[in-house]
C-alpha cells in the first residue's frame, strides 16, 4: 500500500484568481508567482500541551493555499515533516484513511488499529518520506507529555514491523 494519494480538486466556476496574501513586511496584500510548479512546505504541529482544534489551523490555511493554486492551474509539491509523536500519528492517519483520518493517537490506539478494521489490513508497505526530519526528531529523551521516555522511531518502525508492515524509509 502507497501511502494516502491526493483527493482530484473539482475547479471553481468562473475565471481563476491569483492567491493573494498578506505581506507584513510592506503591509499589504501581494499576489504569489510560483511558476508553473509551486513549492509549499509545512512543519508538522509541536504540541506542548494537549492536542486541540486549533492544531487544524495549520493544515487548514494551507490546505486553501494548496487548493487555490491548483485551481489556478499550478502542480503543487506539498511536503510535510514529522517532528514529534502527536506529527506521526497524524500523518500516519491521513497516509492510511485520507485527510483527517485517524489511525491512533497513542501506542495502545496505534496497536489496535494495526491489528486491523481501521481501514488498513496488514501487510501493507508505507512509504515515509523525508524520514531523516523524524530520525533527528524522535529521539531518546523524555516525554513531558506522557510524563515518560520519548518514543523513538526506531521503536515506531519495531512495532510496524511487527506488524507485518513494510516500511520504505526515504
Amino acid at each position: 500500500m502507497q501511502t494516502w494519494a491526493s483527493t482530484p480538486v473539482p475547479r471553481v466556476a468562473g475565471t481563476p484568481r491569483p492567491l493573494r496574501l498578506y505581506d507584513t513586511t510592506g503591509g499589504e496584500l501581494r499576489p504569489t508567482a510560483p511558476g508553473k510548479t509551486a513549492g509549499l512546505y509545512v512543519c508538522g504541529i509541536t504540541p506542548y500541551d494537549a492536542t486541540h482544534l486549533g492544531h487544524a489551523a495549520t493544515y487548514l490555511a494551507f490546505d486553501l493555499v494548496h487548493r487555490q493554486w491548483l485551481d489556478n492551474g499550478h502542480e503543487v509539491n506539498y511536503v510535510q515533516n514529522v517532528t514529534d509523536i502527536d506529527g506521526f500519528y497524524c500523518a500516519i492517519g491521513e497516509a492510511i484513511n485520507g485527510p483527517g483520518g485517524y489511525f491512533g493517537w497513542n501506542l495502545s490506539a496505534l496497536d489496535d488499529c494495526l491489528r486491523g478494521g481501521f481501514g488498513a489490513q496488514a501487510p501493507f508497505r508505507l512509504v515515509w518520506h523525508n524520514s531523516a526530519v523524524a530520525r533527528e526528531h524522535l529521539v531518546v529523551g523524555y516525554d513531558r507529555r506522557s510524563l515518560g521516555l520519548a518514543i523513538t522511531l526506531e521503536y515506531l518502525l519495531d512495532m510496524l514491523i511487527e506488524h507485518r508492515i513494510e516500511v520504505d524509509l526515504r
